[in-house]
């Protein structure tokens, strides 16, 4: 099975299989696709050919699972509601065998947000809270390094309060590449994957530690830097902004190079500790509303 990207807003084709290719148009996959059933029942054939569709795109979605209360099959036991549209190309009886070919189209945003709900519903259900995390380091020297410290901080800090922390290879892979964006920007670049529902997570935290000033000391005895940490964390289970954070860190080092690194250090920690509990007592909370 070929694996399957949803690039929405764009048409392209997409062979999945014997007898079923699909295009994709603003959220729609068009899914060429055929059914079976008994020679005579076209209403069956149709339905299969239907159900037969929604699961092709499901499993490119999430791992097929055919168990009895897993996600997958919850959503397929309603696949007519993803079903926005289809059309009958063709039909054949062979054998006491009716065979349709259907184009079908397939609502792929209500999947992907059903998906997604399903998932939320099960993490916290367990109490299994999932989190990307994604901050980066700003205006400092080395700032690939200094990003893996911002990193490492911040997973420790909510590991160690029973949070799972998800993507933190795709995490540090975009911040690579929006580094040197604007805060707003770097936000909609970072959120995108969460916003879509590529990343299946019960929360997100976004944010930066800034060098803000990096001078030498007046006595010429080392050097002072000053960081800025701004936090902001989503609840994506009830599409809400669940907690901000700002706070300013200063620290002395015998280099600039030092300073610059151990204030970093120091504001990662601290902010990532004391956010994380603020974070957790917002979900207690929620939690001990269900």
């Amino acid at each position: 099975m070929l694996f399957f990207t949803v690039l929405l807003g764009m048409a392209m084709m997409i062979y999945t299989g014997e007898r079923a290719e699909a295009s994709v148009s603003d959220g729609i996959v068009q899914v060429k696709i055929d059914g079976r059933a008994t020679a005579g029942k076209y209403t069956e054939a149709i339905d299969n050919a239907e159900k037969r569709a929604v699961f092709k795109v499901l499993s490119h979605l999430t791992r097929p699972d055919n168990s009895a209360g897993s996600t997958f099959s919850k959503i397929m036991l309603d696949y007519h509601k993803y079903v926005s549209y289809s059309e009958n190309i063709s039909s054949r009886e062979m054998n006491g065998i009716l065979q349709v070919i259907m184009n079908v189209s397939v609502d792929v945003h209500q999947l992907k947000n059903d998906l997604r709900e399903y998932v939320s519903e099960r993490q916290l259900e367990n109490e299994d809270l999932t989190a990307a995390l994604m901050i980066r380091s700003k205006g400092t020297s080395e700032p690939e390094i200094m990003d893996e410290v911002v990193m490492t901080a911040f997973n420790k800090g909510f590991e160690e309060l029973g949070f799972v922390t998800e993507f933190a290879n795709e995490t540090a892979e975009r911040i690579s590449v929006t580094r040197y964006m604007d805060f707003p920007n770097y936000e909609f670049s970072m959120m995108k994957p969460v916003k879509d529902n590529e990343w299946l997570v019960t929360m997100a935290v976004i944010g930066e530690v800034r060098i803000t000033s990096l001078m030498e000391n007046p006595a010429g005895n080392g050097y002072s830097a000053k960081a800025t940490v701004m936090l902001r964390a989503y609840d994506i289970v009830n599409n809400c902004v669940m907690g901000t954070f700002t706070e300013d860190y200063t620290m002395q080092g015998a280099t600039a190079k030092e300073a610059e690194a151990l204030v970093i250090q120091k504001a990662s920690m601290d902010s990532a500790e004391n956010f994380s509990k603020d974070t957790l007592r917002y979900w207690q909370g929620r939690l001990a509303e269900r």
